[in-house]
């Protein structure tokens, strides 16, 4: 690859990183503003379902989820899997860019190196 294209590849990697934290930590604080919300009340005096008697609060971070569980196996309320799919492909995704554009940046010293003259 010519050097001003490795360049151009190496500065759009270095703008994606910010960009999809920026996704990635948005997400997960509504999530965790979500979180803290009176869901688990709304589920206990029946708002959410009423077909059977609250039994639990099931909550976890990694993978995002806050849901109700009722007697009769019901679950209520969990994140969709499309929310974590986007959050934590956001989170893959900086990684593998700033891995990408460190290697990168790299190859783009050494090819420099050899083609200055000196």
């Amino acid at each position: 690859m010519r050097l001003r294209r490795l360049d151009s590849l190496h500065a759009y990697l270095c703008a994606a990183v910010p960009i999809l934290l920026v996704v990635f930590v948005w997400m997960y604080g509504l999530f965790l503003w979500g979180s803290i919300s009176e869901f688990d009340e709304r589920c206990s005096h029946g708002i959410e379902y009423d077909g059977a008697p609250f039994v639990e609060m099931r909550h976890s971070y990694v993978p995002m989820e806050n849901a109700c569980v009722f007697e009769d196996g019901t679950v209520v309320g969990g994140v969709p899997w499309a929310y974590n799919l986007v959050a934590f492909g956001a989170l893959g995704g900086a990684g593998a860019s700033a891995v990408a554009a460190v290697r990168l940046g790299r190859r783009i010293d050494r090819v420099s190196a050899a083609a200055s003259p000196g």
